[in-house]
């Protein structure tokens, strides 16, 4: 919970300067959302962030903007196989 104590208010700094930025390029603008969707993605892996606290109220809306947002464009080349060895035969387990 320190880290992401430590690292809220750059998480709060990004997404304030991202609804500011109006006049930024498309790419600029779907890697700046692509990386605060990211953050948040890694503080989810803490479980102590308390439900009515002012971080997961922030780290919620932000998933559900996510959620919605266009970028990436959904490929199906990229983003429907599922061949990786994790995603293939069960694991074998030691005896």
């Amino acid at each position: 919970m320190e880290d992401v104590d430590a690292i809220f208010p750059a998480v709060l700094e990004l997404s304030k300067v991202i609804e500011q930025s109006d006049g930024a390029s498309a790419d600029l603008f779907a890697n700046a959302r692509g990386t605060l969707n990211a953050v948040v993605s890694a503080m989810t892996q803490v479980k102590d962030i308390k439900v009515d606290s002012p971080v997961f109220t922030f780290m919620l809306e932000v998933a559900l903007a996510g959620a919605a947002d266009p970028e990436p464009v959904f490929d199906p080349k990229y983003h429907m196989p599922f061949d990786s060895p994790g995603w293939g035969s069960p694991a074998l387990w030691p005896k």
